[in-house]
């Protein structure tokens, strides 16, 4: 497998706790937030590149991903330029890979997030892409609920992620008042990727 350091970084960056669509991500002025919040993020995936002659590639990497975040502000962000920028942040990985063997951050453990991510914060970009949410709105319920699912599916208890979908439900339709049909499609979907994942993993 090859390692996913800096895809990864760029994947996290973006999507995990963060909303392209909105006007905070796309605003100059808040912008250094998110810089920090990058900074932090390609640190802890690339820090063993701070104490060798591989530092260019950590440097280059987050060159490249400021790149992209200046370009989606200036022109705003579409489904295939988000698309876009994973295939070449991939495509570093594979360029930059006999830099990345050997990391800390095994290819377990990096599997393992990256299918964490697909399922909670990638699925809720998905989610927007089609306007089953609104494009503005944060999925903070939608997001925990899958998260919850995840975990349990991975350590294989399977009735506790069936009982976690169920409960996400009823928390979505009493407090946060979503009442569309869509509202079975976050934790099934859920369950589903949780469970390729699982089998991936093994």
């Amino acid at each position: 497998m090859v390692p996913l350091n800096i895809f990864l970084s760029h994947f996290i960056t973006d999507f995990a706790f963060s909303n392209v669509y909105s006007e905070k991500f796309l605003n100059k002025k808040t912008y250094y937030l998110h810089l920090i919040w990058a900074a932090v993020v390609f640190l802890s995936f690339n820090f063993e590149l701070l104490n060798s002659k591989s530092f260019y590639v950590l440097i280059l990497s987050f060159i490249i991903h400021i790149l992209f975040d200046l370009i989606r502000i200036k022109k705003n962000t579409t489904p295939l330029f988000e698309f876009i920028g994973l295939i070449i942040f991939f495509i570093l990985n594979y360029i930059f890979k006999s830099h990345l063997e050997g990391s800390f951050l095994t290819n377990n453990f990096q599997l393992y997030i990256l299918g964490l991510m697909i399922t909670t914060s990638f699925l809720t970009y998905i989610f927007r892409i089609f306007e089953i949410y609104p494009r503005e709105k944060k999925d903070t319920a939608g997001t925990t609920e899958r998260l919850v699912i995840f975990i349990f599916i991975l350590s294989q208890n399977f009735l506790f992620a069936i009982i976690s979908g169920i409960i996400g439900i009823i928390y979505k339709y009493i407090f946060e008042k979503f009442r569309k049909k869509e509202i079975i499609l976050s934790p099934i979907l859920g369950l589903v990727i949780s469970y390729i994942w699982l089998i991936i993993m093994k």
